[in-house]
């Protein structure tokens, strides 16, 4: 019971900020492009995608972990850590590879889902101190 409550909780939370990076990363990608910064606009896009599969592996994984041994958990761990920095790196090289993509704009779009859960973090915060919504 307590596992499927996890998973649930974990798919919502994964969600939420899943999809606010993408949509910001469409709609600033989209809006670099049209702009006639394509490249910046393929890196923020390429980076994001790769935050938010970072994020869907972190939170896939976090429940395997539980319930076993201190060696099966550290192996665990570790693994998963390794795999999503390969995943992390893919568009780094890709930007120091290939021309069209910017690698300025694949740091900042690898941010993106912690940049979401911060500033969703900092709105609430300023309107709970602003008396908004209350």
């Amino acid at each position: 019971m307590i596992a499927s409550e996890l998973q649930a909780s974990l798919y919502d939370v994964q969600k939420r900020y899943a999809t606010m990076a993408l949509i910001a990363a469409i709609i600033g990608g989209a809006g670099l492009m049209v702009a006639g910064y394509a490249s910046l606009g393929k890196g923020l896009l390429a980076g994001t995608l790769c935050s938010v599969l970072n994020f869907w592996l972190m939170a896939k994984a976090l429940p395997h972990r539980l319930g076993h041994g201190r060696a099966k958990t550290f192996f665990l761990s570790i693994t998963s850590i390794y795999g999503r920095y390969a995943l992390m790196a893919l568009p780094l090289i890709l930007a120091v590879k290939l021309p069209h993509i910017a690698i300025s704009t694949v740091v900042i779009g690898l941010f993106a889902v912690p940049l979401m859960i911060l500033g969703e973090r900092i709105w609430h915060q300023w309107r709970r101190s602003h008396g908004v919504g209350i």
